[in-house]
């Protein structure tokens, strides 16, 4: 454990004073964002480690009603919750891997199809949009796929008890890689 410190006080500037807090309850914020996403969420949020819960999985994605596996990032997000979250962040970014994958048509194995199954739908409402130019429809369903994410989480009874005792706030984001620039696509409180 000290080893630890040690790293983490000389590489990362923590102090010995926000080893001691990090991790406890309450954290004012959880995020939903993309396993692959390159950028750190906290660097994107500008918060330091411990100060948000995140969670994450491919595509960002919130589980289809019904759908296996269960709603386990939903669990997750009403846990953090549950112990004082009041701002639900659900974090996309541009050119992601899995959303291309649905859009590309590739095969999904294993455990996929959950994931391109809600990720499928966000691909159908952009093509409808920009159609197939491949760059814009990818552009588009990445956003759709926040706003989709960010609506079920915002129709999970729990969460949306929250919401109504104005406890919490939703807010779809996407994170442009390129550009360094986080867009707000909605917030709901």
């Amino acid at each position: 454990m000290m080893r630890n410190a040690l790293y983490l006080a000389a590489v990362l500037g923590f102090g010995f004073d926000s080893l001691a807090s990090a991790g406890s309850w309450p954290i004012p914020e959880v995020v939903l964002c993309c396993s692959e996403m390159r950028e750190n969420p906290h660097e994107i949020l500008g918060k330091e480690s411990g100060q948000i819960v995140v969670v994450r999985n491919m595509g960002n994605v919130v589980s289809l009603a019904g759908q296996k596996p269960d709603s386990i990032e939903i669990a997750s997000v009403e846990y953090a919750v549950l112990h004082g979250a009041t701002k639900v962040i659900v974090l996309g970014h541009s050119n992601c891997s899995v959303i291309k994958s649905v859009i590309d048509d590739e095969e999904a194995v294993g455990h996929l199809p959950a994931i391109f199954q809600v990720i499928h739908k966000s691909v159908t409402e952009a093509t409808r949009v920009v159609g197939d130019d491949k760059e814009r429809l990818l552009a588009e369903a990445v956003r759709r796929n926040v706003l989709n994410s960010a609506s079920r989480l915002r129709n999970d009874r729990f969460v949306l008890s929250k919401l109504d005792s104005s406890r919490c706030t939703i807010v779809a984001g996407c994170y442009d890689s390129k550009a360094k620039v986080l867009e707000i696509l909605d917030e709901v409180e």
